[in-house]
């Protein structure tokens, strides 16, 4: 397993999650403030695959716009018709122990959304990804994501919209 590092700063703290454990940092200090933790606990409360499952390919971002922090993980391998989940956690405040809103987004039904990147916008969280099909072992697409950010730091209930890209060369 690759140690997919991924880590952000936020207004007093530097969250980083390598692969299947996430830590929180004091930004001025450096102290451990919280971890190393699976993943996954962040999404007990939210239950289901995603708080079952511990996969990997983490992103850390922070909306600097909100002050908020956003964390994700990705789920592979679900039941039938649900076989690729984007496990998404948005704090409610800036302070990264603090409280988040979960949301379980499927992003494919059928085949492996791989190497999910997510990027902070005024009008939505954006993520990227490469979809192989679900052996991992043919390219299908590359594939741009829109999550309702207006919602999400709010908790209320949110969509995602999905977008195939053209193939080039096997790359987006």
């Amino acid at each position: 397993n690759p140690p997919d590092v991924n880590g952000r700063v936020g207004a007093t703290q530097f969250v980083q999650w390598n692969n299947s454990s996430f830590a929180i940092f004091d930004k001025s200090t450096g102290a451990l403030q919280y971890g190393p933790a699976a993943g996954n606990t962040l999404f007990q409360a939210l239950g289901g695959i995603c708080a079952q499952h511990n996969d990997g390919d983490p992103v850390v971002s922070y909306d600097i716009l909100a002050g908020r922090w956003v964390l994700s993980q990705f789920v592979v391998g679900g039941p039938s018709g649900s076989y690729s989940h984007q496990c998404v956690a948005v704090s409610t405040t800036s302070d990264a122990m603090g409280s988040y809103y979960l949301y379980d987004f499927l992003t494919d039904g059928t085949n492996f959304v791989d190497y999910p990147h997510t990027g902070v916008w005024p009008d939505g969280y954006y993520m990227s990804a490469h979809v192989f099909n679900a052996a991992g072992d043919t390219y299908l697409a590359g594939r741009v994501y829109v999550f309702e950010r207006d919602k999400m730091i709010k908790g209320l209930p949110a969509r995602q919209v999905k977008a195939d890209l053209k193939k080039y060369g096997g790359r987006i």
